[in-house]
């Protein structure tokens, strides 16, 4: 089972045809209709899955920048400052205690007027 058969007639030291016509496989254009060497085939199918990988990683890295832009836009969208609603809610809330102020007087002054009258 080790010895490989390199001759066409057995039992012929220095015959190695058959070993001569396998190492010939690798250059002759047997593949395509004859026009593509088993190498060639080789080589070409050894760049095709090299060209897929890289494809895949570009595919990649574009897919995770536009998910990392579109969350971005969302945040813009939807998104709430806690800073802003902070800001707002102090501003309407010194707003809210002026006008009670403004109210108060103005109900002090009313029961004035009517105390007067009285």
């Amino acid at each position: 089972m080790n010895n490989i058969a390199a001759g066409i007639e057995p039992n012929s030291p220095g015959d190695n045809r058959v070993a001569i016509a396998i190492s010939r496989l690798q250059h002759e254009k047997i593949l395509g209709e004859g026009t593509t060497t088993l190498e060639e085939h080789y080589l070409k199918t050894v760049g095709n899955v090299g060209m897929q990988v890289a494809k895949s990683k570009i595919d990649t890295e574009q897919s995770g920048g536009i998910l990392a832009q579109a969350r971005s836009i969302k945040e813009r969208i939807s998104g709430v400052s806690l800073d802003e609603e902070t800001a707002n809610m102090v501003k309407y809330q010194n707003a809210y205690e002026a006008s009670a102020k403004v109210i108060k007087a103005s109900d002090e002054m009313f029961k004035a007027v009517l105390g007067l009258m009285s």
